[in-house]
């Protein structure tokens, strides 16, 4: 599947569908859902690249209703959980209480301490 994305991205039509069929055929006997969705997801970008905007976003919708399909009902309706930052570092923390946007280093520092840094 990715070889075909490769393939209709780079504009080579044919050889990217000689692949989808390839991998839609592996993936026909196979119960993994996900493989399927993806499959559905990447044919939508394939219709994208060959400027099929009708074709593609049939694709993509049944690739979202299929990827939708294995989450379970209650992790898309759940509130997320806040996350608290592990340490004043954490960057995924930004704007957080604890979170620091900049590393500071002064004259004083213990690791500096010593070494011609500072005039």
């Amino acid at each position: 599947m990715s070889l075909a994305l490769q393939l209709s991205s780079a504009g080579q039509f044919p050889q990217a569908e000689a692949q989808f069929g390839e991998a839609e055929q592996i993936l026909a006997p196979t119960k993994e859902r996900a493989l399927k969705a993806r499959l559905l997801h990447y044919r939508g970008i394939h219709k994208l690249n060959q400027k099929q905007p009708q074709e593609a976003e049939a694709l993509l919708g049944s690739a979202q209703e299929a990827y939708t399909a294995l989450v379970p009902p209650e992790a898309l309706t759940r509130e997320p959980v806040p996350r608290i930052p592990r340490n004043r570092f954490d960057v995924n923390g930004l704007g957080r209480v604890g979170a620091t946007t900049g590393l500071r280093v002064g004259k004083t520092d213990p690791i500096i301490q010593g070494r011609r840094f500072w005039a």
